[in-house]
């Protein structure tokens, strides 16, 4: 994923650098799972799709925190009460914690 973006936001698409990326992603892969640092919890298909359908809904909802961050910031008269409190996570797997708490740290105004 991070060499999707990478590509997106550099616009250098020359065969030697996109050669050089397919070859060190395969061997990232490749030491990681001679490693046994590879899990089972591989997402399949399905999840890959809903993922992707979260997707725009975290954009959303990263857009709608930034607006309100931009706002408190710039009126100062706006109340702000810093609070501090445990969300239970409902997922059960280590892929769903990671997402989950990912999540919540992309969106401005929840850490400080």
């Amino acid at each position: 994923m991070c060499a999707v973006i990478w590509l997106l936001l550099s616009g250098i698409y020359t065969p030697f650098l996109l050669s050089l990326g397919v070859l060190s992603c395969g061997l990232v892969v490749w030491l990681a799972q001679r490693m046994g640092l590879l899990d089972d919890d591989v997402p399949n298909i399905g999840l890959l799709l809903r993922f992707f359908a979260y997707l725009p809904w975290l954009i959303g909802e990263i857009a709608k925190a930034n607006l309100d961050v931009i706002k408190r910031t710039l009126s100062p008269q706006l109340p702000i009460s810093p609070t501090l409190f445990r969300v239970r996570c409902t997922q059960r797997s280590d892929l769903g914690r990671v997402i989950f708490a990912n999540s919540i740290t992309l969106t401005p105004g929840t850490v400080a």
